[in-house]
């Protein structure tokens, strides 16, 4: 028998983490054709309820900051320009 999805939690669900990480600054060249140049700045946070996941943040970092830059490296501006083209960053 096949597992079912899980349900996608509401806004009116979600509740704060007990705990977040700052994963610090990124600032990446985005996939724009022509060479202009666009770029983009942002901090992400990790919100998390086990504490004891802080020590495995802080050791798979490098990691993490590796598969993130490379999620950003692919985004157009034309992407995040659209409505909702943010939430693609969520």
């Amino acid at each position: 028998m096949l597992e079912q999805p899980p349900q996608a939690v509401s806004r009116e669900e979600e509740r704060e983490p007990q705990n977040r990480y700052c994963l610090s600054e990124f600032t990446t060249n985005l996939a724009d054709e022509g060479g202009r140049g666009r770029f983009i700045k942002l901090v992400i946070y990790v919100g998390y309820d086990e504490s004891s996941l802080t020590g495995e943040l802080e050791r798979r970092q490098p990691e993490i900051q590796d598969a993130v830059l490379d999620i950003l490296g692919k985004k157009t501006v034309s992407e995040l320009s659209e409505p909702g083209g943010y939430d693609l960053l969520k």
